[in-house]
């Protein structure tokens, strides 16, 4: 029985350790795709606090995968376009 839970509960780590790698992964992407020129912003910001921010029109939400921050548009196209130079 000891060995059978011990079983499931190295299954879980694997699991939870392959979904934040995954996780990590995405952020990585999302700052690789800003620096290539090709960054997804998104239309809204879907964040009730950062949409009642002072600057929040001129924040932006990129995402990649399952990631996602909020950056300045300008800054985020800034770079973008310097990528595509």
């Amino acid at each position: 029985m000891a060995q059978q839970e011990q079983v499931k509960i190295r299954d879980l780590f694997t699991l939870e350790e392959t979904i934040a790698k995954e996780y990590l992964l995405d952020y990585v992407g999302l700052v690789d795709s800003i620096f290539a020129g090709k960054p997804q912003i998104d239309e809204g910001l879907n964040h009730k606090y950062i949409e009642n921010a002072p600057d929040s029109a001129k924040v932006c939400r990129v995402r990649f995968g399952g990631a996602s921050i909020f950056a300045y548009r300008e800054e985020v196209e800034e770079i973008a376009a310097a990528a595509k130079e």
